[in-house]
């Protein structure tokens, strides 16, 4: 029988059960409404009934049985043994219950599928009874617990909207409407209290400082520490941060969030998107092909104590991110932390009953910024004859032109816009699921997320699973374990050809044709014939088809990949105060790519002849590639807390790890296969294939330890130090010590500034220390040997090997000195927050080739020689308020450093060069002095580094020589920015909530005009010009500031696509970078549907940018890259 009463005498753990399943029950109903399946069963079902003389019982048995509807009451209330007879035929219902429950105090409401019946008089049927409307004026005081008053104390009739503040001296008057009220007062950094009225007219209220933000604690290296009692600069992300970010890659939600933290994103290729972040400034370079200066630029990241990647984290898994800037808070991981470190922290379940969250988002995403096309081919064809022609000879006829003119938008004569057939809006969609909370002592939270997102660019896809499992248990009083499980499965297609490629056979193209033939055969297009381009080759796109690509699954490159970070830990409780903890973990990442380049023939647009295979491949070609990459660790550490007579805190923790990287690949490359279909390297011969593979692996082993003392938490010291070894370096050089040392002092807690009513913290940090940097490539003490190299010996070739360069043994870490001083600030109980710090850091021993003579033959040896210095400042500030039932807020926050080259050697002449004194890769280049207005000042001036002419950028003769050459160029700042910033505006008014975040750089430079970029005008045969140049100068338009545009190929074409300060131009930016605005449901609707929580939510991603930058994103300039984008979503977030 299907039953499902209510019972005051069920045991806890049965009704534990069934509001379990009444959870999921509605969890799975509310999934099916966000799929925008209607549920209208309960409005459309009709039920057939012929009982006589039956039971009530029997009536609801009989319902059940026939039909999906389900009866909840409780069955001490509802007289089930009554007898009734019911005789119904395809009824409603709605009409069958209101017959059944006639004469009785039982009513019923039907929710889709439930049946829930209650006893009484429904609201409606009450009686209103008119009174005289209550009033009562309550007069009262805010103070702490110390008698001080609190001014501007939230003093909230409960369940109402009517309240006051208190004023200055913590006093307040109310009047009150409603009999029984009770104040709800509040006060922000104090624990808010409930306070009946009852008859009186005066009130004294001591509100008590909330115990839970004194004791707040903060994850540092290898354990947690309270807030109060941090030296170290420090700053946590909370998961609020997380949750508001529609992004498949967490780091992407740092971005302004963190003083001193810069993250840029260099491309919206989805599941690549090519992040870039590095903490207080560039601290070191790297002249190791294998490595790139980005790469040893970037913070350690770990997740759960464990190496990992913020990028297989589903966004929504992460409890708090904690940033370790400086020494003191950093050094603790030794080799490892020169770039600092980010600490992850996943969520855990919540620590009483069970809650089950669901949020869902669907997402439609266009482009930003992308530079400005005419796509019109007369338009076009008359730019091709008045830049280029003058150097190739005319290219398109009157006649041809006329031919466009006079059918527009013909097939055989079009206005093609290659932008919006190939770049258009797509909808994303992702999905989050987690059930955690408390069984007995088990503490638990699982997980699942999914993201789905098609490209703007077509060709372009990406899908991502995760999967979370975390879990700790108490077994006793003295030990607990635990263990975390992040699991990932993604997926990602592209263009054979790469992203690069791939956008610009897009962007360079033509709109006077159309990517297919007009035959209607589907065969694709070559290059526009029918014009004098046919005949001289410009405007051939035959590797440019964008179309041929995107239109064949077999012309596309799969990246698969499978991740899991896992760790399990025990802690046990040896004595009071002393724990061992001890954690082993893994992080394994597959990887699976397959690049697949098959023949796609191309033809003449308008003859239909054959002219060759896309990028001249001549047969079907795969490349396979298959990688593994382990990373394995462990350690375990004592920890010792003790406190002396209630004001002497000490702490002392010492521990030991090790940790192991293997890395290793497969690839094998062949051709000709026999069908386009096989992806299988066995499916092609094996003549003329290619095979390449490698194994790394490399060894870490550590002593680590801290020591921490703090006198009622107002005078604060701590100490820490790491001796790492690690196998890259010699035995004799393997081992560094990095130790750190900072102190603080709390001078809100002195005596003296204890009357100071408006200052509610100040804390004064100072640290220095030491921290290294290990990603040096692989054994770079020791030479490598160069097989294949065969030679003649005894009439036979012998197998052989060179020395390609060489070693030195006494190559060590890079040390980075750290010197930090801070302070942290609250003001007027902490509704006002400041704090600040300035650091001065120094990297020595940053490993460079050792400059040698060409004569010697052989690569040098690496040594360490280089030297970097970055100076800086952090502000963070905000303000927080509450005015009745509407709360606001503002936060800020600014960076700035200066970078310099201390040391390096021989500078080098490039144009990003390496200059000491300078900073790193600082611009070199030849200075604009704006545009020759004719011959006779050219012929007047310093001879042109080559020919020029009226139009051209006009460069400076800085030596003064009377000749431009390679001695005047100079070197510019610009490849850093002045300060990058950050700032929010939050607001909350009943059950309504938003959010504004907004970030920007100010003063960095972008040069526009490199060799490839599609900035110049047909820098690639037969792309379409920006509009940029539309007012380029001419004879009748000398007074423009753009130069004359010019065919890319022309003699003078040096003049525009040579670096020079002309093209170096300012990508200063305001992002509106997040906009949120939700509602929360109100609570009296949840408890009718049984649910804790419903938010429904709009949000906005690069809502709108403010820069004076003209050539594309100022945060990715150019537009061969895959566009960045603006995403709008709207979503809920339910919880049971």
């Amino acid at each position: 029988m299907k039953k499902t009463t209510m019972s005051m005498f069920f045991d806890s753990e049965k009704l534990r059960k069934i509001n379990l399943k009444m959870k999921l029950t509605t969890l799975f109903l509310l999934v099916s409404l966000l799929k925008i399946q209607a549920n209208t069963y309960s409005q459309n079902t009709k039920i057939s009934l012929d009982l006589e003389n039956t039971s009530v019982q029997n009536v609801f048995n009989t319902i059940e049985s026939s039909s999906d509807f389900r009866f909840l009451y409780n069955h001490l209330k509802v007289d089930l043994d009554r007898k009734v007879s019911i005789h119904v035929k395809k009824e409603r219902i709605a009409d069958i219950l209101k017959s059944l429950f006639a004469d009785t105090d039982v009513y019923f409401t039907v929710k889709k599928k439930l049946i829930i019946l209650k006893t009484g008089k429904k609201k409606d049927d009450t009686n209103t009874v008119v009174t005289a409307p209550f009033q009562q004026t309550v007069n009262g005081k805010i103070t702490d617990i110390n008698g001080v008053p609190l001014p501007g104390a939230s003093i909230l009739v409960k369940g109402t909207t009517n309240g006051v503040q208190t004023d200055f001296d913590g006093n307040f008057t109310l009047n009150i409407t409603t009999e029984n009220a009770v104040l709800v007062i509040s006060y922000i950094g104090y624990t808010t209290k409930e306070i009946p009225v009852n008859n009186q007219t005066s009130i004294t209220v001591s509100l008590e400082e909330n115990a839970a933000e004194l004791d707040e604690v903060v994850v540092v290296g290898y354990g947690t520490q309270k807030k109060v009692n941090l030296t170290g600069s420090v700053v946590t992300v909370t998961e609020e941060e997380f949750e508001n970010r529609n992004v498949s890659n967490a780091v992407q939600a740092l971005q302004g969030k963190v003083a001193g933290l810069r993250v840029t994103q260099t491309t919206g290729a989805p599941g690549n998107e090519d992040i870039t972040f590095q903490l207080r400034g560039v601290n070191s370079f790297s002249s190791d092909p294998d490595i790139s200066s980005v790469d040893k630029n970037k913070p350690l990241i770990l997740i759960n104590g464990l190496v990992g990647s913020m990028a297989d984290l589903d966004p929504a898994f992460i409890e708090s991110v904690t940033v370790l800037k400086d020494a003191a808070s950093a050094s603790i991981y030794g080799a490892r932390a020169a770039n600092g470190v980010i600490l992850v922290t996943t969520k855990k379940g919540a620590s009483d009953g069970t809650s089950i969250t669901y949020t869902g988002r669907v997402m439609n995403q266009s482009m930003i910024n992308q530079l400005k096309r005419d796509w019109n081919s007369v338009n076009f064809m008359e730019k091709v004859n008045a830049w280029v022609a003058p150097y190739t000879g005319r290219f398109y006829s009157d006649e041809v032109i006329n031919n466009f003119r006079n059918n527009p938008n013909s097939d055989e004569f079009p206005n093609f816009n290659h932008e919006d057939f190939y770049l258009h809006d797509v909808t994303i969609q992702s999905h989050n699921l987690q059930i955690g909370g408390t069984a007995g002592k088990t503490r638990y939270n699982v997980g699942v997320g999914h993201w789905d997102q098609d490209g703007i660019a077509d060709g372009f896809t990406f899908k991502k699973t995760n999967a979370l499992i975390n879990v700790e248990s108490q077994v006793n009083d003295f030990f607990k374990v635990g263990a975390y499980i992040n699991g990932t499965i993604s997926k990602r297609t592209e263009p054979y050809n790469g992203e690069r490629d791939y956008l610009m056979g897009i962007l360079s193209q033509s709109p006077t044709y159309k990517p297919w033939l007009l035959d209607g055969s589907g065969r694709y297009a070559g290059s526009n014939n029918g014009t004098q381009a046919e005949s001289v080759g410009y405007a051939d796109i035959s590797s440019k088809n964008a179309y041929a690509i995107s239109n064949n699954k077999n012309a596309l490159t799969y990246d698969d990949r499978f991740a899991i970070n896992a760790n399990a830990f025990l802690d046990i409780e040896l004595l009071e105060g002393l724990n061992w903890y001890t954690k082993f973990g893994a992080d394994i990442t597959q990887s699976d790519y397959k690049n697949r380049r098959p023949i796609l023939r191309m033809y003449s647009y308008r003859s239909g002849e054959f002219q060759g295979n896309l990028d001249n491949i001549g047969s079907e070609q795969l490349i396979h590639r298959v990688g593994k990459q382990e990373h394995y660790t462990i350690f375990s550490h004592l920890n010792y807390q003790k406190t002396i007579n209630e004001d002497h805190n000490f702490g002392l923790m010492i521990g030991a790890s090790q940790e192991t990287d293997k890395f290793e690949f497969i690839e094998g490359v062949r051709r000709g296969f026999a069908s386009p279909n096989l992806d299988v390297l066995s499916g092609a011969p094996s003549s003329g294939q290619t095979t390449a593979g490698n194994i790394e692996e490399f060894t870490l082993r550590s002593l680590f330890g801290r020591f921490t003392y703090n006198y009622k938490s107002k005078y604060l010291i701590e100490a820490n130090f790491r001796r790492d070894g690690s196998s890259r370096f010699h035995k004799d050089n393997r081992y560094g010590v990095f130790p750190s040392f900072s102190a603080g002092w709390n001078a809100s807690k002195e005596d003296f500034l204890s009357d100071v009513d408006w200052l509610s913290n100040l804390k004064i940090r100072v640290s220095y220390g030491l921290m290294g940097n290990d990603l040096v490539g692989l054994y770079p003490y020791q030479s490598v040997l160069s097989l294949g190299k065969d030679y003649p010996f005894a009439n036979l070739l012998q197998g052989g090997a060179i020395r390609e360069g060489l070693s030195n043994p006494d190559i060590r870490w890079e040390e980075t000195e750290v010197t930090d001083i801070g302070f942290d600030l609250a003001m007027f109980n902490n509704r006002f927050t400041l704090t600040f710090d300035y650091y001065d850091k120094t990297t020595d021993g940053i490993l460079r080739l050792a400059q040698l003579p060409l004569t010697s033959g052989l690569q040098p040896p690496f040594v360490n020689e280089g030297v970097v210095n970055n100076k800086g400042f952090e502000i963070v500030t905000g303000y927080q308020n509450t005015i009745n039932d509407f709360s606001y807020g503002v936060n800020f926050n600014l960076s700035a450093y200066k970078n310099k080259l201390v040391k390096f050697g021989a500078r080098t002449f490039d144009l990003n060069a390496m200059i000491e004194g300078k900073e790193i890769n600082r611009y070199f280049m030849y200075q604009g002095d704006g545009i020759y207005q004719s011959q006779a000042e050219i012929d007047n001036g310093p001879t042109p580094r080559w020919p020029a002419a009226p139009g051209d950028v006009r460069l400076k003769d800085i030596d003064g020589d009377g000749a431009i050459t390679p001695d005047d160029r100079v070197d510019v700042d610009g490849v850093n920015p002045d300060f990058f910033y950050g700032f929010e505006l939050t607001a909350k008014w009943k059950n309504f909530d938003f959010s504004a975040f907004f970030q920007g750089e100010q003063g960095r430079k972008v040069l526009v005009n490199n060799e490839w970029s599609l900035v110049l005008p047909f820098s690639v045969h037969g792309a379409n010009p920006i509009t940029w140049w539309d007012d380029a100068w001419t004879p009748e338009n000398p007074s423009t500031t753009k130069p004359r545009a010019i065919w890319y190929g022309a003699p003078e074409g040096q003049s525009i696509k040579e670096p020079t300060t002309f093209w170096l131009r300012d990508a200063s930016y305001l992002r509106l970078k997040n906009l949120n605005i939700g509602y929360t449901l109100p609570s009296e609707l949840m408890d009718k549907i049984f649910l804790d929580k419903v938010r429904l939510f709009f949000n906005a991603e690069n809502l709108l940018t403010f820069s004076k930058f003209e050539f594309g994103d100022p945060e990715r300039p150019g537009d061969n890259l895959y566009p960045m984008f603006r995403t709008l979503t709207v979503g809920a977030t339910i919880k049971f």
